[in-house]
Parts: C-alpha cells; sequence; structure tokens
C-alpha cells in the first residue's frame, strides 16, 4: 500500500477473537484463560472468609464479569479439541467453588448445581442452537 510493505502476523486479532491459521481455536483460548484467571482473583477478592460477600453476590459477579469472557466466539470452538475446551470448564469450575466454598476434592458436577451454574458446554450447545435457529 502506497510503496509500504504489509506486516505479516500469524495470529491476528479481529473483533476480540484471536485468529489462527489451523482454525484450532488454541491461542485464543489460552488468551481466555489468563484473562478469565486474572478476573477469578477478583472474585477470591470479594469472598473473604471473614467479611466476603454472599452466594448470590458471587454469581451474579460470575455472570457478568467472568462467563461472558468464557463464552466469547464460543460459536466458533466446534473445531476446538477437547483438551482446550476443558481448560475452560476449569476456569468456570474454580469460580463455582470460590462461590460455594466447596473444596477441590468435591464433584465438579455437584458444584456446578449448588452454585446454580449451568455447565459450559451445554451453554455451548444452548447458544449455538439459537444462533443457528
Amino acid at each position: 500500500m502506497e510503496s509500504k510493505s504489509l506486516l505479516y502476523e500469524k495470529h491476528p486479532k479481529y473483533l476480540g477473537y484471536i485468529l489462527d491459521p489451523e482454525i484450532l481455536s488454541n491461542k485464543h483460548i489460552d488468551y481466555v484463560i489468563n484473562k478469565g484467571r486474572k478476573r477469578l482473583d477478583l472474585l477470591k477478592y470479594i469472598a473473604g472468609r471473614d467479611w466476603g460477600a454472599d452466594a448470590g453476590t458471587l454469581r451474579l459477579t460470575y455472570t457478568s464479569l467472568i462467563r461472558p469472557v468464557l463464552e466469547y466466539g464460543s460459536q466458533i470452538y466446534f473445531s476446538a479439541s477437547r483438551t482446550n475446551l476443558a481448560k475452560l470448564d476449569r476456569v468456570q469450575s474454580s469460580a463455582a467453588r470460590i462461590i460455594t466454598g466447596m473444596r477441590h476434592s468435591c464433584p465438579t458436577d455437584l458444584v456446578l448445581f449448588e452454585a446454580d451454574i449451568m455447565p459450559l458446554d451445554l451453554r455451548r450447545k444452548l447458544l449455538l442452537s439459537k444462533y443457528f435457529l
């Protein structure tokens, strides 16, 4: 363009989604996980042991600050591997454990039920069905 060479970027960011040539969403999922973990620190801070917020406030904080980050671009995740999607599920289960105060030895399904949070794979299917309908 006007005798200037364009820079090549292997993983460009477009509309907040990191594209990769393999269409596996690896780079974007890693970016989302790091962003979600930073926001988990905020949730931990709000959930102080002696003075912290109640479970309803923590759940509302999760659904407004962390879950949108985990779900952004989920329509493209159909080509992502199960291990990458499991990383996203771990971030959500960490948030559910903070909300409920349960230990890591408790089953994830029980923790999500107690926190009243739908699993991410079901939400992805629900969002995808709404998107295509």
